[in-house]
């Protein structure tokens, strides 16, 4: 996959309808920090992810597979789920100073979009604690539980793309 510059990132997000939710160029054209964005713009964004219309099949299933992962960001939303409840999540975290933020889709069990949070948490006490101590993290577990259960029951349209879990099992990298 080629590589892109920070610029054109930006141009591209921005043209899609994300002016606000952008990646943090370098010196290296190549290179960036992950930037900012904004809630709106972060639960459209996944809502697109979902869609299909943000990225290509391909490209979708992939980012998908990398936010379901079963070792992906553990300590949130999905904290005190089983394996198999984790993997209908597809969540992304971030925190930095005094911010602490958690995204994601919950799927139902056949692969459809039911529910989609952005939970962005600015100015929060213990700012040198990123474990899943941290008060927002334990809250976010609690809201991770309570998602799961009250989509439950929940189907995804007829027509709602499915993105089924691809199986992955942890490994020791031998």
């Amino acid at each position: 996959m080629p590589r892109r510059p920070a610029a054109e990132i930006n141009r591209t997000l921005a043209a899609k309808g994300f002016p606000n939710t952008q990646v943090q160029p370098l010196s290296d054209p190549h290179r960036f920090y992950l930037g900012t964005s904004t809630a709106r713009e972060t639960h459209a964004l996944l809502r697109a992810l979902v869609a299909g219309t943000l990225l290509s099949p391909s490209s979708t299933a992939l980012v998908l597979k990398l936010l379901r992962s079963p070792v992906a960001f553990t300590d949130g939303i999905r904290r005190t789920m089983s394996s198999a409840e984790r993997a209908r999540v597809a969540t992304k975290a971030g925190w930095f100073v005094d911010a602490r933020h958690e995204a994601g889709v919950v799927f139902d069990t056949t692969g459809a979009a039911v529910l989609t949070y952005v939970l962005f948490a600015d100015g929060q006490a213990d700012r040198d604690n990123f474990g899943a101590t941290h008060p927002v993290v334990q809250a976010r577990a609690r809201l991770g539980r309570f998602f799961l259960d009250a989509t439950a029951q929940l189907r995804g349209t007829a027509d709602a793309p499915r993105h089924r879990v691809a199986r992955q099992r942890p490994s020791n990298g031998g």
